[in-house]
């Protein structure tokens, strides 16, 4: 379960998908943190004031951007692992275990077992990447997303 604060919503509804994600979340406007002997530490909210968190799943979550991508036609392919990282005097390239490349704007690192981008092949690189181009066709909020897992 995750946790979404008010601005990590604000955030969602900058590209459209606050509401899809409120609808998937359950709200909550009260929270009691104790001690493993019961004993009460931290309240925050009030029971009958507004929402200061939504708690989502976050297979709920990764849906709703999923179908929020495709649904602008934002590519996604499945089981690529990226291998290699370069920066090039116009951006980014991308060399996956498979051969193929793949350049842009800037990449988007996410994932990681230990949560590092890498450099050197020494370093673990990221489990996720986006590539955000200008140039596409789509313009500059176009991105190419690359994950490890099979497509849900």
């Amino acid at each position: 379960m995750l946790g979404l604060a008010t601005n990590g919503l604000n955030a969602f509804d900058l590209v459209g998908v606050k509401d899809a994600i409120v609808d998937v979340s359950i709200p909550v406007s009260t929270m009691v943190i104790q001690s493993w002997t019961g004993k009460k530490l931290a309240e925050f909210g009030d029971p009958a004031g507004p929402p200061f968190i939504q708690t989502v799943w976050r297979a709920d979550l990764y849906r709703v951007l999923y179908d929020a991508a495709t649904s602008h036609g934002i590519e996604i392919e499945h089981n690529k692992r990226l291998v290699r990282a370069e920066n090039t005097e116009t951006g980014v390239t991308a060399t996956f275990a498979d051969g193929t490349q793949a350049s842009a704007d800037i990449l988007i690192g996410a994932d990681a077992s230990d949560r590092r981008s890498g450099r050197s092949s020494t370093q673990r690189l990221p489990a996720r990447v986006s590539l955000v181009s200008s140039a596409s066709p789509a313009g500059p909020r176009w991105a190419r997303n690359w994950h490890p897992r099979t497509a849900p």
